[in-house]
């Protein structure tokens, strides 16, 4: 129920923002030439002259039904070409945090449980990770696989119905370049929180008792250490969710965040709205899985 009413107040706040900015959507459609009588008659057709609150409970009526509207620039239905974009972006998304996850996981655990020599190096390939941004990353990898061996194109989108294997020839470097600096976040996270656990009395307690080094690791710490993991990583996904701007820019990828830097240069307000509505309703639904799951991983979170 919070999770309704948090994604219901951020569309009222979108919706009050939006139309608070100067400028008139249908002179920019027309264009500044444009005849009264002709910015009177568009604004007439697409509902701009009415009252503000009966535009706003037209608009949440259409959310609810996924009805986002019509573009102001290309008069096309948002949904369908919503639906699209995001799906796209959380191709990227996801695979980056799996490969992420799956090497930043491992390797803090390592750095906490390993000798010191280790612990030293793989902080060094953290250390690395969390001062390579897509910014950074996007262009190095670019030039070296894309131009100086030309391994894969170095930008550009090809849909999987065309062909699986140019699909993923396309989407190997953007991941990697969002994997790259979520991976020195979460190994550095995992580092930390397995450190923090091992310590406590109830590993010293299990060491006490007989078990082994990796037992004590495996049956006690790790289970209490997954937590801040866990919630690291639905964040990152919040985050890369909103953040993917550059990634996409760099190798012309049609996510989401072209999706809405085209509306904004566009001045196209229904699209914009229904991308923040998109990716707040998603940042929600991501924090109440984590939820969840914390629950599922410490039993003395209780739910109602």
């Amino acid at each position: 129920m919070f999770s309704v009413l948090t994604v219901f107040v951020i569309a009222t706040l979108v919706f009050l923002i939006i139309y608070m900015i100067p400028g008139d959507p249908a002179y920019i459609i027309l264009g500044d030439r444009a005849t009264p009588e002709s910015v009177q008659a568009l604004r007439s057709s697409l509902g701009l002259d009415r009252p503000i609150y009966i535009q706003y409970f037209e608009w949440i009526k259409g959310i609810l039904r996924f009805d986002f509207g019509h573009s102001l620039y290309n008069n096309k239905p948002i949904g369908p070409e919503l639906a699209v974009r995001l799906f796209r972006t959380l191709e990227l998304i996801f695979l980056a945090i799996t490969i992420s996850s799956l090497i930043g996981v491992p390797l803090g655990i390592i750095a906490a449980a390993g000798r010191r020599h280790v612990d030293y190096s793989v902080s060094v390939i953290s250390t690395i990770g969390l001062s390579s941004p897509s910014i950074v990353v996007g262009p190095i990898i670019t030039f070296l696989f894309g131009v100086h061996w030309q391994l894969l194109p170095s930008s550009g989108f090809m849909p999987i119905s065309e062909s699986i294997s140019g699909h993923l020839k396309f989407l190997i470097m953007p991941t990697m370049s969002l994997a790259f600096f979520s991976m020195g976040i979460i190994s550095r996270m995992s580092r930390s929180s397995v450190i923090d656990n091992i310590r406590k009395d109830y590993a010293r307690t299990a060491r006490a008792k007989g078990l082994t080094q990796p037992q004590v690791l495996f049956r006690h710490v790790l289970k209490n250490s997954m937590i801040p993991i866990i919630t690291l990583i639905g964040l990152r996904v919040g985050v890369l969710l909103g953040g993917t701007v550059l990634t996409e820019s760099i190798f012309n990828w049609p996510g989401l965040s072209t999706y809405m830097m085209e509306a904004s240069s566009n001045r196209d307000y229904p699209v914009i709205q229904a991308v923040v509505i998109a990716v707040s309703g998603i940042f929600v639904f991501i924090n109440l899985i984590i939820d969840l799951l914390a629950g599922l991983f410490d039993p003395r979170i209780k739910y109602q």
